[in-house]
């Protein structure tokens, strides 16, 4: 995989470049190996921005967002998948605004409200 990578950036193929990326990033997470699959697509997203490729962007910041929530870096998580969003709307994506929409509301449903949390905090104070 990182040969089609080296390959793909040879001959400048940004579609490529996207795809092999994200499929080192998928091999590292099946090799729960997800702090390196969140360094390459971290390292995916900083070239699309770099080269101005939001239609490249959106997918690679919402795969990079469901690798922090698996990581349990929620916070991050959602804040990738709302980024994703925006890069789908610059896009004019209508398929990565849905799935970014979706994985926005997931997080946000997933999320205890505030007064879960100084619940929870207030029980635990008590024990």
């Amino acid at each position: 995989m990182r040969a089609e990578l080296r390959e793909a950036r040879l001959v400048g193929n940004v579609d490529a470049i996207s795809i092999a990326h994200l499929a080192v990033a998928h091999a590292l997470v099946e090799d729960h190996r997800l702090g390196a699959a969140a360094q390459e697509l971290e390292s995916a997203v900083a070239w699309a921005q770099q080269h101005a490729l939001p239609e490249h962007r959106w997918p690679l910041l919402l795969s990079l967002a469901a690798v922090c929530d698996g990581a349990g870096e929620t916070d991050r998580a959602e804040r990738l998948a709302a980024n994703a969003l925006e890069a789908s709307i610059t896009a004019h994506s209508d398929v990565g605004r849905r799935r970014a929409e979706q994985l926005v509301h997931r997080l946000a449903v997933r999320r205890p409200s505030q007064t879960q949390q100084v619940t929870r905090s207030a029980r635990s104070a008590r024990r």
